[in-house]
């Protein structure tokens, strides 16, 4: 797996561990009221659901500006690409077309890996 640590000004810091096969962990460390105690809040994420997550919390450029350290080139450009194909979408439309745009992604890399 593959470990971001993410924190925004204002924002809980979150903990993303990207999983080789797609998709991944989500882990929000929220401060109790009295602050000096955590609280943590998991989410398991599919590749098409992780995409969304991370473009909607806008750390987009964070998670995947550095993927070139932990996983291969064409990997690299593929989440790259999908993750700005649906940055500029609605909500609805991400929804409706992240799994799709992630399947297609995956066949298109089969076919360039068979072609060589």
């Amino acid at each position: 797996p593959y470990i971001h640590h993410l924190k925004k000004e204002g924002k809980d810091s979150i903990s993303l561990i990207r999983f080789e096969t797609g998709g991944g962990l989500l882990t929000y460390m929220k401060k109790a009221s009295s602050e000096s105690s955590l609280s943590y809040v998991h989410t398991l994420n599919t590749e098409s659901g992780l995409l969304r997550k991370v473009c909607a919390l806008n750390f987009g450029d964070i998670v995947y500006k550095n993927v070139n350290r932990s996983i291969s080139r064409c990997q690299e450009s593929r989440l790259f690409i999908l993750l700005h194909v649906i940055s500029f979408l609605t909500g609805k439309e991400q929804n409706d077309s992240a799994y799709p745009l992630v399947c297609w992604s995956k066949l298109m890399m089969l076919a360039l890996t068979c072609s060589k």
